[in-house]
């Protein structure tokens, strides 16, 4: 049984990770939005994951189900006006001299975030239910891994994208 699937070029957060190189601490690369006129770099998985997260606060996009105390500082604002600069299709350009990958955050609850990663050099797409999940993915795209199949233990499930009848294989 084939599903259709689409990326949502709609989606305010939507993201393009450019992977450059495999360094170290990670991955490195390039990271690119709708709402930054340039391309942010990042450096470790980590760096990747504090830059969405921020700009998720910003857009306030998905809402966080529970938000983040401080205690020394002042004025903290929940939402900076940004304006979108570039759509999807204009962001999907892009493409890493290692991987390629899309995140769409649809979700972020119980201090995690949900949602979906489509792999472009490989037609694959992944549902992920928390950001453990995601880095797990990442890690096996960059080889540390030997094969890239699903967790079976977990909830997490890979599709194939079928090139020829723009459906995804189970």
């Amino acid at each position: 049984m084939e599903e259709t699937y689409k990326i949502n070029f709609a989606a305010p957060n939507l993201v393009n990770v450019c992977i450059d190189r495999w360094g170290e601490n990670g991955c490195e690369g390039r990271l690119y939005c709708g709402y930054y006129p340039q391309p942010v770099s990042f450096r470790g998985e980590y760096g990747m994951i504090k830059i969405m997260d921020e700009l998720m606060d910003s857009i306030d996009y998905p809402q966080a189900s529970t938000i983040m105390r401080y205690y020394n500082r002042k004025n903290i604002p929940r939402r900076y006006e940004k304006r979108r600069i570039f759509s999807g299709p204009e962001i999907m350009k892009e493409k890493g001299k290692l991987a390629t990958l899309v995140i769409y955050v649809q979700y972020r609850q119980n201090s995690t975030w949900q949602g979906e990663l489509f792999w472009a050099e490989k037609n694959l797409v992944k549902r992920f239910q928390s950001v453990l999940e995601l880095l797990k993915f990442i890690d096996r795209i960059s080889g540390y891994s030997q094969k890239f199949q699903p967790d079976h233990r977990t909830t997490d499930y890979a599709y194939k994208i079928s090139k020829s009848e723009g459906g995804v294989e189970a």
